[in-house]
């Protein structure tokens, strides 16, 4: 029997027949972005291989974290441009929850965060070195602050426990014309050898995250939670999730917009490339977007009541604590008032997840209509009353 290509060579060999293409007959845009592409691929790749060999380090020196019982992760899953971002932040205050922060996900690997804790603890120590480290950082991250407040010590998704198997949206970006790879992207879809390798090494990287704050429950959230809900059941079948409502109209522009102001991040900014209206990248984004919509209403018709939860964006932004109140109450979980305390003070710093406050993104500004947004999904506007 042949031995079976992993799922990410499938995709790198596709992507770089597609760089191939565009660096010898395509437009000199195509070509500066297959140039960009390849290094930001390059990066990505030189990452991965230093994670490979601390997760082998791992299983030589740390390798009770595989014992590490994974019991009722709670997952936000909402469409992108929800309250996510809130949500997980006011959860994480809960000292039962345990999320992941940026630079967790960028390195899972015990070995490895045990060394990055280390030299933090001595950037502590120096002032010349941390304030050159915060430099670095604000000029990495601070043009996204108007809409998404990025820092690797920080909370944030756990997008990058995917991606390095390239079934993330975020594979877009490595590639020239990376829309025509989507249908690689949501794991769901994928044959069941996929689904589980990945699901297994997901495993391994969940419980790493405990094995640092034992006793306690994992929580994530991932804008594209939509695509691989079975296969999270699957692999943790007392898994809780969160789906936050909001309407397509505003999400789609707001989330347009972010994948706009991300796209390239790591280039310089004269190597980033600019994309017209039309491009087809962001019709892919776009229909990444709207497809969670539509399973996400199929996940909440499904699954019992012990399994999921479906809130409302403007509930939540009206009434963070009693949102929360609800949440706590709909699962059974314990809610102290040392928690609520913690996550009153989560309420109190809400100017950090505020979203863009310059001029609205429209749908326009990349080539949508809201026809197009209704007609894509009838079903999930009847579902929940949303204004065509």
């Amino acid at each position: 029997m042949m031995p079976r290509v992993p799922h990410a060579a499938t995709v790198l060999a596709r992507g770089l027949a597609l760089h191939l293409d565009a660096l010898r007959s395509g437009s000199e845009q195509e070509r500066q972005r297959s140039l960009g592409g390849l290094t930001l691929l390059r990066d990505f790749g030189v990452r991965l291989g230093i994670v490979a060999v601390g997760r082998a380090l791992d299983h030589l020196l740390v390798p009770d974290f595989r014992r590490i019982e994974v019991r009722a992760p709670l997952f936000v899953v909402a469409p992108p441009r929800s309250g996510t971002t809130l949500l997980y932040n006011l959860l994480a205050r809960d000292p039962g929850l345990v999320g992941i922060r940026l630079y967790e996900s960028l390195l899972p690997s015990l070995t490895l965060l045990d060394l990055v804790d280390r030299l933090a603890a001595g950037l502590d120590d120096d002032a010349r070195l941390r304030r050159a480290f915060l430099e670095h950082e604000q000029s990495l991250f601070a043009d996204l602050d108007p809409i998404h407040r990025i820092r690797y010590g920080e909370l944030e998704e756990d997008t990058t426990l995917f991606d390095r198997h390239m079934v993330c949206p975020t594979a877009l970006r490595f590639f020239p014309h990376g829309e025509r790879l989507a249908p690689y992207l949501t794991l769901d879809d994928q044959p069941p050898a996929t689904r589980r390798a990945v699901m297994q090494a997901y495993r391994r990287a969940v419980q790493r995250v405990l094995h640092r704050s034992p006793g306690r429950s994992y929580l994530a959230k991932n804008i594209a939670s939509a695509g691989r809900i079975g296969s999270l059941l699957e692999t943790f079948p007392d898994a809780r999730m969160i789906n936050i409502v909001r309407h397509p109209y505003q999400v789609l522009p707001s989330a347009l917009r972010l994948v706009d102001r991300t796209f390239g991040m790591g280039l310089p900014d004269g190597r980033r490339p600019e994309l017209p209206p039309d491009d087809p990248y962001w019709q892919a984004h776009a229909q990444l977007v709207l497809d969670s919509y539509r399973r996400l209403l199929h996940w909440e018709r499904t699954l019992p009541p012990a399994n999921w939860l479906t809130l409302r964006f403007e509930d939540l932004v009206a009434d963070p604590m009693g949102t929360v109140r609800g949440a706590y109450e709909h699962f059974g979980m314990p809610l102290t008032g040392e928690t609520e305390a913690r996550m009153l003070d989560e309420v109190a710093e809400a100017d950090r997840h505020r979203s863009f406050v310059g001029k609205p993104a429209r749908l326009e500004d990349y080539g949508l209509t809201r026809a197009d947004v209704y007609e894509a999904m009838p079903e999930v506007f009847e579902a929940y009353g949303f204004e065509a």
